[in-house]
């Protein structure tokens, strides 16, 4: 059944424009006849920073940041930096603080669930007490796993409620075991400076020897060293990058797939459909319409 719950959950997280609401949803359901509730939404702040100083939450919250930069501080007052593809934890009733910067641009996908829910995983899912922030391993999949869950939630009946209890606790699963292998120690070095910078530059066509020896980097030395930590080379990686925007494109905003080409640096259509279809064997159309 339908859950209340998300009407008292907005005003930390949403803040209106004018007369307009932010674009953006919340899906939530009550399990059954209990107290307990499971939710989930997308989080789009029009490029408006946002400050939590200092607080604590009721409920228990894992965020997957789609855009953006920011950085979040545990209750110990250990500071770690947000940016695309980072997992972060919101413990019910640990104090902390956050804070989105307000350009790029913040973007974020959400779960959340009641504090008695939240101490049941505990007890064999959710990581230790001391881990809340992690780098998912891989946000594309990882953003399709939301999405797929986010429209089972959103029409879910009470007889779907097993269901979606127990597809909440496989994205629970599948979020920690592809990202608890992969935690911000680094978010200082020179390689996630890159990474974050390249994030930004990935819908323009970049000389990348050129680029290194701006930056002072020997160029043969630095790919290695980048393949060696991120799995990927220079070139995938941006690849992977207008990928990784241009499904989120797809998936949350209107535009048509002949706009998207052009807002990442595509020379035409037929070039960003060539590469998204050997890339995830279905067309850009097809992912837009959940075609899998």
């Amino acid at each position: 059944m339908e859950n209340q719950h998300k009407y008292q959950i907005l005003v930390p997280f949403i803040e209106p424009v004018g007369n307009q609401s932010v674009p953006s949803v919340n899906y939530s359901k009550t399990l059954g006849t209990s107290d307990s509730w499971i939710g989930c939404g997308y989080i789009n702040r029009n490029g408006k920073s946002k400050v939590l100083a200092n607080v604590s939450f009721p409920y228990f919250s894992l965020v997957l940041v789609l855009d953006g930069r920011g950085n979040y501080i545990d209750e110990q007052g250990q500071q770690y930096s947000l940016g695309k593809g980072s997992v972060f934890l919101r413990r019910p009733g640990q104090r902390h603080s956050s804070h989105c910067e307000n350009l790029p641009a913040w973007k974020e996908v959400y779960l959340d669930c009641d504090r008695a829910l939240y101490e049941h995983l505990a007890s064999f899912l959710i990581p230790e007490h001391g881990a809340v922030v992690f780098q998912t391993a891989s946000p594309l999949e990882a953003i399709d796993h939301f999405s797929s869950f986010m429209e089972f939630v959103k029409n879910a009946s009470e007889l779907d409620m097993p269901s979606v209890y127990i597809k909440f606790i496989e994205l629970l699963g599948a979020l920690f075991n592809g990202s608890m292998n992969h935690p911000e120690h680094h978010e200082n070095n020179m390689v996630n400076q890159v990474k974050l910078a390249l994030d930004e530059l990935c819908h323009q066509r970049i000389d990348l020897k050129l680029y290194c020896d701006e930056l002072g980097l020997n160029y043969e030395v630095f790919r290695k060293e980048f393949k060696e930590q991120t799995g990927l080379s220079l070139m995938k990686y941006i690849v992977r990058c207008r990928l990784d925007k241009a499904c989120t494109l797809l998936r949350t905003t209107n535009l048509r797939i002949s706009e998207i080409s052009n807002e990442l640096g595509y020379s035409s259509q037929y070039e960003f459909s060539n590469q998204f279809k050997r890339y995830f064997n279905l067309s850009p159309r097809q992912y837009k319409q959940g075609i899998n």
